[in-house]
């Protein structure tokens, strides 16, 4: 399963209103470059701020939206470093990414962490990716499992599909089929694609509940429509065989092609 990094906001393309953030200057002090700020906008903005964590994080969050990254960045910054605990999210996303900073796991896992610090289930979810990929941390699956059940826990359906595939491996904790199931199937029924698909594999397999085609094509089907090649594979090899569905060479071949 691919699920990390979360993502918070609307990003737009990369490449479009990009401004490095970590100049640094002759103490060694990271800082924005004034030729980087560019027209008047974004200072304008600043300085007509009331200076709150929430004020800055929302004038930030617009920058972000209007694709001006640099200063979305910026403005995450400053509120990050007052304690905002969705600014040091988003602010963790455009390090991992590299967008209007330089790309930098470890600044990402560290702003994520102070997030994740304060509850933020977003960020509890992304640094246990982190954890598991060893992404700008050592890489470490108790920790890992750690962050993605207290993301799991408030409801986050990429951690809870991220916690499932960690029972179905035995990896930072022992093997558990049955509980991963449970896991599964809570982000399935969110509608996550990749939760899907292995809650259909679980159902092909008969790994944590008895056998079952029908459920298996069921499940392949709902991630497949999301548009993913895998599920549109498997899918594609129940209608051929007919495997829990009538058997349909043509409509086998059609799901080939959309995955092709």
């Amino acid at each position: 399963l691919i699920l990390f990094p979360l993502r918070f906001g609307r990003p737009g393309p990369p490449g479009l209103g990009h401004r490095v953030l970590d100049q640094p200057d002759a103490a060694g002090q990271t800082r924005a470059s004034p030729a980087s700020l560019g027209p008047n906008t974004g200072a304008m903005r600043r300085s007509n701020a009331v200076r709150s964590a929430e004020d800055t994080f929302l004038l930030g969050l617009r920058s972000y939206e209007d694709q001006d990254y640099g200063e979305g960045a910026l403005l995450f910054r400053i509120a990050a470093d007052l304690g905002h605990a969705k600014a040091q999210g988003l602010l963790a996303c455009c390090y991992f990414d590299g967008r209007g900073v330089s790309q930098d796991h470890a600044m990402a896992a560290r702003y994520y962490r102070l997030a994740a610090d304060q509850g933020l289930a977003e960020a509890q979810a992304a640094l246990g990716g982190c954890y598991d990929e060893g992404q700008g941390v050592p890489q470490d699956n108790a920790l890992a499992v750690h962050y993605y059940r207290l993301a799991a826990d408030q409801g986050i359906a990429k951690a809870q599909a991220a916690l499932g595939q960690c029972y179905a491996l035995g990896q930072g904790l022992p093997q558990s089929h049955n509980e991963a199931v449970r896991l599964f199937r809570l982000a399935a029924d969110q509608g996550l694609a990749g939760a899907q698909n292995r809650l259909g594999l679980s159902y092909y397999l008969g790994q944590g509940l008895p056998q079952h085609l029908g459920e298996a094509a069921r499940y392949y089907r709902l991630a497949a429509d999301q548009g993913y090649a895998h599920p549109q594979c498997s899918y594609a090899m129940a209608c051929l065989h007919g495997e829990g569905v009538p058997q349909n060479h043509e409509e086998g071949a059609r799901y080939y092609r959309l995955a092709a």
